[in-house]
This record gives C-alpha cells, structure tokens and sequence, in this order.
C-alpha cells in the first residue's frame, strides 16, 4: 500500500521516482491527506498544481467517470486534470518496487476563498462576494454541471472577484448538484456579516487564538475541529476544549457523525465520542455520508458495513460501487 512517506521521498527525489515529472519542483509545502488522496501543491515547468496521489484503488473512479465529459463541456472554472498513469515509483515493504498514479490539477492564480471570508470587514466586501458566488453559480449552471464538493475549503477567488472551485474529484455533468453547498456558502456570508454590524466599535488588538498551540488544525464541523499535537490527531470543540485526546496518526473531519481515523494498526471510524464504530485494523475506510455505509478494505478484498458498523457484504476482489453492492 502506498504511503504519504512514499510521496514525501518521490517528491524529495523526483528524478529517481518520476517518470513524466522528473523536473517538478516541491519546496516541502503540507502534504494533506483525504479519504481518497494525499495531496500537496508543487510547480512544474513555473505553473502551481495541485499533486494528489491516490491511496486507495477506487480514488479515481469519479474523475475518470468525469474526464471524458470535461472534453466537451465549455467552462472556464473547470481545469484540464491529467491523470499520470504509474507515474510514481515506490518501495512496497514486501513486494519491491511498485508503481502508482499520480493526478495534476492545474491551480489559477488566486488565494483561498476561505482567507477572504475570514477577512471581510462589512457590508461592501459581503456584496462582492454573494456577487462572486452568484456568477459561480451561474457559470456551472450555464455548462451543465455540477461539483459536488463545493466546500470554501475548495474554492479560491482570484484578483477580478472569480470564484474557482478546486478538487473536480467528484463532478458530474447535469447542474443543480450544488444548490445546496452555494446557498451555504451564501448563508455563511450574510451570518459573517451580521456578526460584524453587531461587532462593538473597540480598538484593535493582538489576540493568540487557543487553537495556536496545535501543529494543525482545521474548519469546524458538526461542532469538533480536527487538530494535529505532537501526540497525534485528535478534535476539539468551539471552545478548543479537547473533546477525543490527540492519540491518532491522522483524523478526517466529521460528516453524518462518523469521521475516518488512522491508527498505527489501520483505519478505522469513530463517532462523536471517540468510539470505534469500525475497529481499526484495515488498510482503507471510506465512509459514504450519503449511503451511511463504508467501504472497507484488507489484504486487497473489500466488504460493506453499515453505518452502526455491521459488516453488509462478504469479502470480495474488488467490490462493487453504489447500492448495487448491497
């Protein structure tokens, strides 16, 4: 199975451990981690990308389903993705050298959506904003498709007030999957100013956040905030309150009240508590917060089991996708 370490030593040593990528440049910037993806931005040929390396064998089941289609859909906000196939060499622990595909998104020139948000200081920068968000919306409805993982997390907004939405893992064609995520987006923005017009006119001052203290630390949701410590992954509340103790090799945020958590032993889920819904002793565990059931797989086989963590489906190579699998 092929580890963020291994991405971390082919991005070091990319001449030994690229193929098409020999001559791309990673001056040691965050490697994030998804369910699906390790992910971490480098330059190649002085362009900025979006690297993700897949760490599953279903990761790039929705892009490859969307690829075909992006040919002939006219839009400006949708990047020309390539998938480098057994682009990136690796030491398996037991079985050599093996090969993996690493996919390149094409990055605009613009800063996180996320950071204009927090920034906005009244009514005018609201306005430019729900403007950009209405063109966003407008856009995708004029090429007929939709994102579906319209987080701010995901979006960037460039110097003329675009939006650009990152991550086309799982877009499809047909428009109006996204009508939820910009009406949240949009209520985002006029709660942000709300809070702002009620704001006491105080003078400023230097103020350290409690979150300061964590390596990392995320966006909340469903109340907890994943947060990195020299102790592991572990969340917190709006409080910065440690709700389940720094303790994991890596923790997914919460959806639907489950969140993906990596022991040194495997993966496995939890709920809002800490406890182990799925044990952690597996190689993958995508939850699917719209089924409510997880793929999980070991040893190469893969098995469904239910939300509450019941097994669903015998173990078999490779599983089926959807409801269909049931």
């Amino acid at each position: 199975m092929v580890t963020i370490s291994s991405l971390r030593i082919a991005l070091g040593q990319p001449e030994l451990y690229l193929k098409q990528l020999k001559e791309v440049v990673w001056e040691d910037d965050m490697i994030m981690r998804s369910t699906y993806f390790a992910q971490t931005i480098v330059k190649w040929h002085g362009k900025a990308y979006l690297l993700s390396m897949p760490l599953c064998a279903t990761a790039l089941r929705h892009v490859e389903r969307f690829l075909p289609l992006q040919r002939h859909v006219k839009c400006g906000l949708i990047p020309k993705i390539e998938i480098l196939r057994d682009e990136m060499q690796y030491q398996h622990p037991t079985l050599g050298m093996h090969h993996c595909d690493i996919m390149l998104e094409p990055l605009p020139d613009a800063l996180p959506y996320a950071d204009a948000v927090a920034n906005m200081s009244g009514d005018k920068e609201a306005a430019s904003l729900l403007h950009s968000i209405d063109a966003l919306e407008e856009e995708l409805l004029r090429a007929d498709v939709s994102h579906n993982n319209l987080r701010k997390e995901n979006l960037l907004l460039d110097a003329h007030g675009i939006i650009y939405p990152i991550r086309w893992y799982y877009a499809t064609d047909k428009a109006g999957g996204d009508s939820k995520a910009i009406e949240a987006l949009r209520q985002e923005l006029t709660t942000t100013c709300n809070m702002l017009a009620n704001e006491p006119d105080l003078a400023p001052y230097n103020v350290t956040s409690p979150l300061d203290k964590y390596i990392y630390s995320g966006d909340m949701h469903e109340g907890l905030i994943a947060v990195e410590s020299d102790q592991g992954w572990g969340y917190v509340d709006c409080n910065c309150e440690e709700v389940i103790t720094p303790q994991y090799l890596w923790a997914n945020d919460f959806c639907e009240g489950r969140a993906e958590v990596e022991t040194a032993q495997g993966m496995g889920l939890i709920d809002r508590e800490g406890n182990y819904i799925i044990e952690p002793i597996y190689d993958t565990v995508e939850f699917d917060v719209e089924n409510g059931w997880s793929r999980v797989g070991k040893d190469g086989l893969w098995a469904l089991f239910s939300y509450s963590g019941e097994q669903l489906s015998p173990w078999e190579n490779p599983i089926g996708g959807g409801s269909s699998a049931l």
